[in-house]
């Protein structure tokens, strides 16, 4: 039997006739009933059989380190007593008057039975309270392609048949000049997520296997923000700034309910992947392509929240593993495109097939909301992590994947907002992923974080009016193995320049030997290009 109920900020769940039970991130109103209340530690809590083994984990905002010991009894004692208790899949609780206790093996069933419905009560009491039958705060569908050039879109002048996103572009506002956070996967990822740049979040480079670098869960996130503002949140598709189900800090540690992913690239391609987890239990092989695959997950998503009893806005992040390598494409698209373009390689055609294929699945997703009437609600931003490796991909740009010329970070870019983005309006302005956290932001009425240096800035009046994008510091971007190293972008300029130990030997993984040398280093050889003038960056 599973009994789910989902109130404002999480879910709770009967496995096995046993209550599981959990917190995640909470509102700001939620964080200071807590700090009133003294509730001072989290348990972290994983299912082993019938038996739950309790760890301690502190949150940031409450309390600065442990103190032993704590009655399990009074932990059952304390659901009933304490309101504010957010309850999730994957098992966190908090405890009133406790700061922390001992790690050991102990079965909270007997303790939690009789304790079930006055937690729900006090949930659904206080959901009821704090969200609003008429919240008109948009949704929000964040749509990334892995690897997708500037050019790899119909709209941006690829022969790639990509009516789903052009569609979209149709519809809103395709930006010429949008820029990924870095030249490759995760620091991107994570500048989009956080709205910094990714060095400051401690990413120098894509997370390699085994490596301990990853997003620290001190970091805030966009989701974080919207989850609470009260947002329902979930995650699909390639993650790649931590590794799941590990000690690093995970997606719902991030601000996401819900999560359904892979650490990295689909194994062993796109055909039939083996790597996919949801909520941290993993699938084994899926039969089918990764982009069907996560499109059709993040459609169930939707629609189950679309079901629930309280209406919240929802924020979603759908990040398809198309077209990175091992690149799998249906038979039928890969003899389409070789028809369609006679004499072509057979490498070519199914990647253009890949796109196509992920465009499709793009195309399921917006029938999806537009069936549910969610399309004119719903913010939509397409794009991809960086520049492709392919030289049809980035036509007319210098560089590609991994380089900080233009064809390693200069990627497609389109919002659609229906009623305020002006329909077909296309912008020459440059704006980058750092500008993601601040626009939604302001979009869902959240303020973004004081208490950390964001480089980003909101593009609303930008989007919705039309004004010019100023900002009062450059967008930046930095890849210590490549040469130049360093690209810095202000209005139709950009400057790049190399570091004083380009010569050193580098590195494909990043160790930990190389930071000093890279903090210490300085910056040499520079290059500036009018990309007015000069888009190659020839001259």
């Amino acid at each position: 039997m599973r009994l789910f109920v989902e109130p404002l900020w999480g879910s709770v769940y009967f496995v096995e006739s046993n209550p599981v039970c959990a917190v995640r991130h909470w509102p700001a109103f939620l964080t200071n009933f807590l700090l009133r209340s003294e509730i001072s530690a989290l348990v972290r809590i994983s299912l082993d059989s019938r038996l739950c083994r309790v760890s301690t984990q502190l949150h940031p905002r409450l309390c600065p380190k442990p103190t032993p010991a704590l009655d399990f009894r009074s932990l059952a004692t304390n659901f009933e007593r304490n309101a504010g208790w957010a309850l999730e899949w994957n098992c966190v609780a908090v405890l009133s008057s406790f700061a922390s206790f001992n790690p050991g093996y102990v079965d909270l069933s007997r303790y939690m039975k009789p304790y079930i419905s006055s937690i729900l009560s006090i949930f659904l009491a206080a959901t009821a309270s704090v969200v609003s039958a008429d919240d008109t705060r948009p949704n929000f569908l964040v749509l990334l392609l892995d690897d997708a050039g500037w050019t790899d879109l119909s709209s941006y002048g690829s022969r790639i048949q990509t009516p789903n996103m052009d569609r979209l572009a149709e519809e809103g506002m395709r930006f010429t000049d949008c820029h990924s956070g870095a030249p490759n996967c995760s620091p991107s990822r994570a500048a989009m997520l956080t709205g910094r740049s990714p060095i400051r979040a401690g990413f120098w480079n894509y997370l390699d296997p085994g490596t301990p670098a990853h997003l620290e869960a001190h970091e805030v996130t966009v989701a974080n923000l919207l989850q609470d503002a009260g947002y329902a949140t979930g995650h699909f598709g390639k993650w790649h700034v931590s590794a799941l189900n590990s000690e690093q800090a995970q997606p719902a540690d991030h601000g996401f309910d819900y999560y359904f992913g892979t650490d990295n690239n689909a194994r062993p391609s796109h055909l039939n992947p083996d790597n996919f987890i949801r909520n941290g239990v993993e699938l084994g092989m899926i039969k089918g392509y990764s982009c069907d695959i996560v499109a059709d997950e993040a459609i169930n998503w939707i629609k189950a929240h679309m079901a629930e009893e309280e209406q919240r806005p929802f924020f979603t992040t759908v990040w398809f593993h198309e077209p990175h390598a091992r690149i799998a494409s249906p038979p039928h698209l890969v003899e389409e495109y070789e028809k369609r373009y006679l004499g072509i390689r057979r490498r070519e055609a199914e990647y253009l097939a890949n796109v196509a294929n992920a465009d499709q699945a793009i195309g399921r997703i917006a029938q999806t909301l537009e069936d549910l009437g969610l399309d004119e609600n719903t913010v939509v931003f397409c794009t991809s992590d960086n520049g492709g490796l392919n030289p049809w991909s980035n036509r007319g740009l210098r560089g590609r994947k991994s380089l900080v010329w233009e064809g390693g970070h200069r990627v497609p870019g389109i919002f659609k907002w229906p009623g305020k983005i002006k329909a077909g309006s296309v912008s020459d302005d440059p704006i980058g992923f750092v500008d993601m956290l601040p626009t939604f932001c302001e979009m869902a009425g959240v303020d973004p974080p004081e208490n950390r240096w964001l480089d980003g800035i909101s593009l609303v009046d930008h989007l919705t009016e039309g004004r010019p994008v100023e900002r009062e510091y450059p967008l930046f971007w930095f890849f210590y193995r490549v040469e130049p190293a360093m690209a810095m972008r202000s209005g139709d300029w950009v400057l790049l320049a190399n570091t004083t130990d380009k010569h050193r030997p580098k590195h494909h993984v990043l160790r930990r030997a190389d930071l000093p040398i890279i903090k210490s280093s300085e910056l040499i050889d520079f290059e500036l290009y009018d990309l007015k003038q000069d888009l190659a960056q020839e001259k």
